[in-house]
């Protein structure tokens, strides 16, 4: 059934199964590797409410914590069948345990903006638990805006993605005075200091060593580095298109995607776990792929 534009798409239980365990898989790999850090020199975020973060990192804590996150996000695909307290209980132990390990990574005079996406996708999943909990025991039917809980789960899900791509434009336009696109070409200046970075952790492969091709290229043809950023900046700014429907949420899903390929490309900044959370919510292959066996059936 086709959905009016900007109303969340109708979800049901297959789709709502992968979507649910793309983002279980998104919050474990994110969270697999042990913590390196065991204090908060610089607390930001919940550890600057005093929220203890600290202990996540430390000696022997990593498999009791994974552990925890497991049964969590186990508990959260299955509680598909059994909505109610256990989607909110272990959704907020997915949010906890993402939010919290990063909040200490974070706390370490150095921020990572990697994995923000996440973290507030899942946010936005408890608002949307919380709304429809409500609608649900004030007896208030199903309607358009509000179809039921997976079907909100994945556009405010969605909400989430395309505000983090807006704000980013938005704030590339505020720094810059409005010149961000005019002055793109000493984007140069930020390659060249990635490059010096990978150079200084590994001096003796001598990989780094130099200019960035990519920045001396940026110099040297101003013109053509702003006709190359300007796509990017624009997919930005108007990410929120990726609500209206289903069609454009996946064509923009897959623009943003590429566009972390070439970031990654240029500056050697890869941020995964954006490109993940895109696929799974935006591109949303399950979908797709059932919709196809239905047509061929």
């Amino acid at each position: 059934m086709r959905t009016a534009s900007y109303l969340p798409s109708l979800v049901g239980r297959t789709e709502a199964f992968f979507l649910r365990v793309g983002l279980v898989a998104i919050v474990l790999w994110s969270v697999w590797t042990p913590s390196k850090y065991d204090s908060v020199p610089e607390p930001v975020g919940l550890a600057s409410w005093h929220v203890p973060v600290a202990w996540i990192g430390r000696e022997g804590m990593h498999p009791w914590f994974l552990a925890g996150t497991m049964l969590a996000g186990l508990v959260y695909v299955l509680s598909l069948w059994r909505p109610g307290w256990l989607t909110l209980l272990s959704l907020l132990g997915l949010t906890v345990a993402h939010v919290g390990y990063w909040t200490l990574a974070n706390s370490q005079r150095n921020t990572f903006h990697g994995s923000q996406m996440t973290s507030l996708v899942l946010v936005a999943q408890l608002v949307a638990f919380g709304i429809m909990e409500v609608r649900t025991r004030r007896g208030i039917p199903p309607d358009p805006r509000w179809p039921g809980l997976d079907s909100v789960l994945l556009y405010f899900s969605q909400c989430a993605i395309a505000g983090v791509y807006v704000v980013c434009a938005l704030t590339k336009v505020f720094k810059s005075k409005g010149r961000w696109l005019v002055d793109s070409h000493y984007f140069a200046k930020s390659v060249q200091k990635v490059w010096r970075q990978l150079y200084f952790d590994n001096p003796s492969s001598g990989d780094y060593a130099g200019i960035s091709p990519w920045a001396s290229w940026m110099l040297e043809h101003p013109m053509l580095s702003r006709l190359l950023f300007a796509p990017g900046f624009f997919l930005e700014l108007f990410a929120f298109v990726l609500i209206w429907n289903r069609a454009w949420a996946a064509g923009w899903g897959i623009a943003l995607i590429l566009l972390h390929f070439g970031i990654s490309v240029i500056m050697q900044l890869e941020f995964p776990e954006f490109q993940m959370i895109v696929l799974v919510f935006c591109v949303n292959v399950p979908y797709w792929l059932l919709r196809l066996r239905k047509r061929a059936v």
